[in-house]
């Protein structure tokens, strides 16, 4: 808590000292605009004096003064003698002293802007360097808040100990009371479906038997309406009964006949269709039996072969798999500053961070973290091809896209000094990136950019 009331204290008296720089800056600002004013006018004065120069050379010893309309006569000399020693007094003393004046407030103004913008650069060192202690006391609030609950939970605990006190634990009543726990588990499951769905239905349920006795009333009163009507009618039942039998009767026969009518038409649209794919049949099939004795010896073959290449793939991992995981891990370690332990990479070439002395999976950890560590990764696998390729024989160069957008400055800075220490390892790198803020890290660049005629690539020295 100290280092982050100093340091707060510390970016507060920065911000100060920026700010008042900036009002001395200001200052010798105006300070050398007054001077500059000044010097243009005694510039001013000097061409006065040069332009009565001119007009009394123009008049001459004989000429009239256009003033005071006098012979200039003696006056001439005394005149012209007395306007350049005006002239030599401005030029000499006062203009060269404004000047002199001019340049010592200008090194005075660039002494002020280059202690300002040292004092910003401090200023963005000190707020970094707050970010990240108050990054570190919310890690340490949390982890005290988590010790907080545990031993609270602890007392807890120990409370009902104590409560409960000496207890025998009787093992064959235990496991008699889980069995009959697991057996009438299925029963009260559907009890508390079967309560749920009496619960929720039963609103719905009422008013729909609500509806339905209405409905009942309804359709016994609109019978009693049919029975009148129908006495009125002389309907006779028994005529009507023989009638409907007799139509039954005549309609299902005439239904069996169209039946068997459309099945003798279906059975023969199938048998001709199936006769036809026989056929198509017999012939793939003996298109297939060529194509199978042809087909057996590559079967073998790309068995043998998958076999070797997984017993290929066995001795690489166990070869290459420690030392990927190692190069990972101390580059990782380096670019973070040690905020994790190492990368571990298994035999099925997944990986994990360790955090804290556990491994994680990958999916765990935040997008710019799980980005650098792919980049870690990709070095790692290319060394390691190297190694298994022999001297001379593998990857002389990397290439990476876009590895600087989910970082910060500071990760940023830390990746190009890896990418510094693999020069000696790889006679190039290619790195494609938007970020404007790291070109001058590079030696060469080759500048893509939209034009409306197409894209346009330069070198940039």
């Amino acid at each position: 808590m100290q280092t982050k009331d100093t340091t707060a204290a510390a970016i507060q008296e920065l911000q100060t000292l920026i700010e008042t720089l900036e009002k001395a800056i200001e200052q010798q600002r105006e300070a050398f605009n007054q001077l500059k004013s000044r010097q243009e006018a005694l510039v001013v004065r000097v061409d006065e004096r040069l332009n009565k120069i001119r007009d009394l050379q123009k008049i001459g010893k004989e000429g009239t003064c256009p003033t005071c309309f006098q012979p200039v006569l003696e006056a001439y000399e005394q005149v012209l003698a007395q306007l350049n020693r005006e002239i030599e007094a401005l030029q000499g003393s006062e203009i060269a002293g404004l000047e002199a004046q001019k340049e010592s407030v200008r090194q005075e103004g660039v002494q002020l802007r280059s202690r300002q913008d040292e004092a910003r650069r401090e200023l963005e060192n000190r707020q970094t360097e707050r970010a990240r202690l108050q990054e570190l006391a919310k890690q340490k609030s949390h982890e005290e808040s988590m010790l907080k609950n545990q031993e609270a939970q602890v007392t807890r605990i120990q409370v009902v100990l104590r409560e409960i006190g000496e207890v025998r634990f009787d093992e064959q009543q235990y496991t008699t009371l889980k069995h009959s726990v697991a057996a009438a588990a299925p029963i009260y499951q559907q009890f508390t479906n079967d309560t749920a769905y009496l619960v929720r239905e039963m609103p719905a349920s009422q008013v729909a038997l609500q509806n339905t006795i209405a409905a009942i009333a309804e359709t016994e009163k609109r019978m009693q309406e049919c029975h009148s009507l129908l006495a009125n009618t002389g309907f006779d039942q028994q005529r009507y009964d023989a009638a409907r039998q007799a139509l039954t009767q005549f309609g299902d026969a005439y239904a069996a006949q169209s039946d068997q009518i459309r099945a003798l038409e279906k059975s023969a649209f199938e048998l001709q269709n199936s006769i036809a794919q026989r056929r198509e049949k017999l012939r793939a099939d003996e298109q297939i039996r060529t194509q199978i004795s042809a087909k057996l010896a590559d079967v073998e073959t790309l068995r043998k072969l998958g076999e070797l290449l997984l017993q290929f793939k066995t001795e690489i991992l166990e070869k290459v798999s420690p030392s990927i995981s190692q190069e990972a891990s101390e580059l990782f370690i380096r670019i973070t500053k040690g905020k994790y332990e190492r990368i571990q990479v298994d035999e099925n070439f997944d990986f994990f961070i360790a955090d804290g002395g556990v491994l994680y999976p990958i999916e765990r950890f935040s997008g710019g973290e799980i980005d650098l560590a792919n980049f870690c990764l990709r070095i790692a696998v290319t060394k390691a091809i190297m190694h298994l390729s022999g001297k001379g024989q593998g990857v002389e160069f990397l290439a990476f896209d876009e590895i600087f957008g989910s970082q910060d400055e500071e990760r940023r800075h830390e990746m190009m000094l890896a990418l510094y220490y693999l020069q000696e390892q790889f006679r190039q790198i290619y790195i494609v990136s938007h970020t404007d803020s790291q070109k001058d890290y590079f030696p060469n660049l080759l500048e893509v950019r939209f034009q409306p005629e197409g894209s346009v690539a330069t070198w940039v020295g």
